[in-house]
């Protein structure tokens, strides 16, 4: 079953995420790719692209829940049919064993400000999973 309805107080949350991202952007970026290179620069298109888009969907108002850093978010391996729960966290605090996964992880980035109810496809080390998005909770 889809969780399609936004909670009390998720426009707030997601307005606060936000303003926090904007401004711990650069800290960010020194933290996680101290080295001027290209994977600081994907790291900062990244990080641009996150900030418009979040500030895209927010302005549009749209009707359905849509993935964050923060987020928890059911899956379902839709060729192996069984679910799994990741919560999308910074690289620092990353625990797979616990479900916490890296925004910065494949899997990470290719569930970041998707939808409920959307298939995405992540290349894996492993080969390609396709998953849909069964619920998201910030």
């Amino acid at each position: 079953m889809l969780n399609l309805a936004f909670s009390d107080g998720y426009y707030d949350k997601l307005r606060q995420h936000l303003d926090a991202i904007k401004s711990k952007k650069d800290d960010m970026i020194d933290r996680y790719f101290p080295e001027l290179n290209a994977e600081r620069y994907d790291f900062m298109q990244l990080m641009d692209d996150y900030i418009k888009q979040l500030g895209e969907l927010l302005q549009q108002n749209c009707d359905t829940p849509f993935v964050i850093i923060g987020s928890t978010v059911k899956v379902r391996d839709i060729d192996d049919d069984y679910t799994i729960t990741f919560t999308l966290v910074c690289p620092h605090e990353s625990n797979p064993v616990k479900g916490c996964i890296s925004y910065l992880s494949p899997i990470g980035k290719s569930l970041l400000l998707r939808k409920a109810g959307e298939i995405v496809n992540v290349v894996t080390p492993n080969g390609e999973v396709r998953y849909e998005i069964l619920e998201i909770k910030i």
